[in-house]
């Protein structure tokens, strides 16, 4: 649809109206509210000009600079600036030819520049000025919070994108007065009571990422790290743009390091535990990554000083009713066979303990659908010494813990069911002698005399009640069988020597990956490695090597005891016609 642009006499009245609707506001977003859009087609592309976001401050310079204020999954309203029909940018720029409020001048010329509208250059000078006259209402005269912070801040906006535009459109005389312009409210911020550091960052972070910059902001610099000691946050984002400074030698830039970790330092000090541990953390990955050596080991033991202390964490439980009969129902299944072989298989025939992988997906996925704060929100791993294990902060590492979180969940319960339906075993069918179970274990000839024999000691300490004793015996055998089937199929997982360091085979997490890599059932593999090496999970393995392990549980021995059973007897190694050889599973009902 094309719509005719109005005449003179209208465009005249439209321009009128968007004054008086931009009247005493500083966010674009205002006079769109202030606009009757539903008149006509014109006056609906004239309030869609201000119903775009600007790009925030963590986005690329790539990204198109005004974002739709609605995105769907196949369309925008308003559409992208670049993808408006002509006639509509036409009527942005005859518009913003004759508007008078700053915030309206300034939303439409940097429509139209980034429209690629009429000349740009021109248009981008328009919208500097006004941006420039918009910054000037910084500090607002108004009583009234809210407002104060919303002029404060559009100012700091508004400079930063006007420089931006400056130098995009080689404006170097623009870009000095804009600079000359931070500067100055930069100063006026540092002195103002009713600013908070949000603010005078506004300011000072352009000037610093500007190519030329400004002598002043170093000063500046050193006030705002005056103003701020106290606030370890707002430190570091002070001694970060101080690191931008192109003029720094390699000494100030360690000597700016080394504040920045000590400042970590001081917070801790004064944070209660869990944000002490946070920020020493912070410290020693920083000093890691810095080459601070020295500091790096002072963070470290400063973290090592929490280990076995009460750092306030709050316990949380959730309990939730499974009818005996269903308990029963599985249980019975185990256990009901005709002898105690085929009783030991059904123990993992009914599948994974930590459940089918495409079902927790969906149930981890429904739940952050549900919960989007908890999809967002970064997540800390302590390990059983009470020290961080692991951090999420990315959207994979938060679905991976969040996903871990469901399989554990399910491991408590079937891990359960499974200890009671293996003391019925026994209870059953009478004791079975480590003779038998050694022999059940290698049937399939991948496993070792020795292994089956320790692993036949381990379920007769589980059936004597000794958890600990079975666990023990039995988690070190989880990584020998996963290796001895590697080795039966050829794969290279042994790393030689090398100058001073030891030949050795890979670790568990390895071998692992490399039984994934070759078609290892995914739900299996996600049990392993949510119980046993990864630190979104449980992590069993390398707690009880570290020692960490005060008491193996029921459950924990039989989940175990369980891994090792699908190595041994799940697994079926077959010969191929190319003499190479590869793992199935094998399941009985």
């Amino acid at each position: 649809m094309t719509i005719e642009i109005p005449d003179e006499g209208e465009l005249a009245t439209i321009a009128s109206r968007i004054d008086v609707a931009a009247n005493g506001v500083v966010r674009a977003i205002d006079v769109q509210g202030r606009l009757r859009a539903d008149e006509t087609p014109i006056y609906a592309a004239v309030a869609a000009a201000f119903y775009y976001f600007e790009r925030s401050g963590d986005e690329s310079a790539r990204d198109d600079y005004f974002k739709p204020m609605v995105q769907f999954e196949n369309s925008t309203n308003p559409p992208p600036v670049r993808e408006m029909p002509e006639w509509v940018r036409q009527l942005w720029e005859e518009c913003a030819n004759r508007v008078g409020a700053p915030v309206a001048r300034a939303r439409l010329h940097d429509l139209c520049f980034e429209a690629q509208q009429g000349n740009r250059r021109v248009h981008a000078r328009s919208a500097i000025e006004a941006y420039m006259e918009l910054a000037e209402l910084y500090p607002s005269v108004s009583e009234e919070k809210l407002e104060y912070l919303e002029v404060a801040l559009g100012a700091g906006k508004s400079l930063s994108r006007a420089l931006d535009l400056a130098r995009r459109t080689r404006q170097g005389e623009l870009a000095d007065q804009v600079l000359r312009l931070l500067v100055k409210l930069a100063d006026k911020s540092l002195d103002d009571e009713r600013s908070g550091p949000g603010i005078v960052m506004r300011f000072l972070t352009p000037i610093v990422e500007d190519r030329d910059g400004a002598i002043e902001v170093e000063e500046l610099l050193r006030r705002a790290r005056a103003r701020y000691q106290g606030d370890v946050w707002n430190t570091l984002s002070t001694i970060g743009l101080q690191l931008q400074l192109r003029n720094l030698t390699d000494e100030a830039r360690r000597i700016l390091r080394r504040e920045a970790i000590q400042a970590l330092f001081d917070a801790s000090e004064r944070e209660n535990p869990m944000n002490a541990m946070t920020h020493l953390q912070d410290a020693a990955d920083r000093a890691k990554r810095y080459g601070l050596h020295d500091l790096f080991e002072e963070a470290t033991r400063r973290l090592q000083d929490f280990a076995g202390k009460d750092i306030g964490l709050v316990k949380f439980e959730s309990k939730f009713e499974i009818p005996v009969e269903a308990i029963e129902a599985e249980i019975g299944f185990i256990v009901g066979t005709t002898n105690w072989k085929d009783a030991m298989l059904r123990l993992f025939a009914v599948g994974a303990p930590s459940g089918k992988v495409d079902f927790n997906r969906a149930a981890s996925q429904e739940l952050l659908d549900a919960s989007p704060l908890m999809a967002m929100s970064g997540v800390e791993i302590l390990g059983n010494d009470g020290l961080p294990r692991f951090t999420a902060t990315t959207d994979e590492e938060r679905e991976s813990y969040h996903l871990a979180q469901i399989e554990l969940r399910e491991m408590q319960l079937t891990g359960y069911v499974r200890s009671q339906a293996l003391s019925r075993i026994v209870e059953r069918y009478g004791p079975v002698s480590e003779a038998e179970l050694s022999s059940f274990i290698r049937q399939h000839g991948h496993v070792p005399e020795p292994v089956a024999m320790a692993l036949s000691r381990a379920f007769g300490r589980f059936f004597a009640g000794d958890y600990e004793g079975a666990t023990f015996t039995a988690v070190p055998r989880v990584e020998r069988l996963a290796r001895e089937i590697l080795l039966r199929m050829r794969v290279s997982i042994f790393q030689p020597s090398f100058g001073g360091r030891p030949g050795q085979f890979s670790g568990l997490g390895v071998l692992l990956d490399l039984l994934g890599d070759r078609g290892f059932d995914e739900s299996w593999l996600r049990f392993f490695r949510t119980f046993l090496t990864r630190p979104e999970g449980l992590n069993y393995r390398n707690e009880l090597s570290h020692g960490t392990v005060d008491n193996a549980s029921m459950i924990e021995a039989v989940l175990t005891l369980i891994a090792c059973l699908y190595l041994a007897v799940g697994i079926q190694l077959t010969e191929q016609g190319d003499n190479n050889q590869s793992t199935e599973a094998r399941s009985r009902d």
